[in-house]
């Protein structure tokens, strides 16, 4: 007895699978080119929206750079000019005595370099009044301080060399009436001597 066979799906049937199947794959392979093709487009589209136009971004980065540029240049050369016009500490410690005030400011265009000369008539007993008033308390001895005396007596416009000392500077070499802020190895001196009735006070940076 023969038994009877129901006939074949055709959608079940070999063929029809296989021509699924390419199908499926082709489908695929299509969705990921379709994919790696419009990806970059987005990317590029959405920096579009973050980026500067070029025509826009040139002036703005030129700007950029000029405002620090600018400002340093205004600090160097502004500072020094206005520092100039200011009342020097040695000025201010004058007591009400003092006459005949003569002041010299010259400060480096870089740097912390300066000069600054004072000259004022003072009664001699109010020398040692102003001398505590700078902070003033060293007093120049020949024997102790012969090593640093050519440095107490330099000419700030030689040695220095910022400016042109004024004519009325003409101070007296250091003596055992001076006093002077300075030890060797310092880039900065303060030294006040009294000659004729003047006080003579020299600051110096270098």
């Amino acid at each position: 007895m023969s038994t009877a066979q129901s006939p074949l799906n055709p959608a079940q049937s070999p063929r029809n699978e296989a021509v699924t199947s390419h199908q499926r794959s082709t489908e695929k392979m299509t969705l990921k080119k379709l994919y790696y093709t419009l990806r970059p487009m987005a990317a590029l589209r959405a920096s579009e929206r973050f980026c500067v136009p070029a025509d826009m971004k040139k002036p703005r980065v030129i700007w950029g750079c000029l405002i620090p540029i600018v400002g340093i240049l205004l600090l160097l050369f502004s500072g020094p000019i206005l520092m100039e016009f200011q009342t020097s500490p040695g000025r201010k410690a004058l007591p009400a005595e003092a006459a005949n005030v003569e002041q010299y400011l010259k400060h480096g265009i870089i740097g912390g370099d300066f000069i600054r000369l004072l000259r004022a008539t003072l009664p001699a007993e109010r020398y040692t009044d102003y001398a505590k008033s700078l902070g003033l308390s060293d007093k120049f001895d020949p024997r102790v301080h012969q090593n640093i005396e050519p440095t107490l007596n330099m000419n700030p416009t030689l040695d220095i060399k910022i400016g042109n000392a004024p004519g009325w500077w003409d101070p007296p070499e250091v003596d055992s009436t001076s006093y002077f802020a300075y030890k060797e190895g310092d880039d900065h001196l303060r030294v006040l001597r009294y000659h004729n009735g003047s006080v003579y006070l020299m600051e110096l940076s270098w």
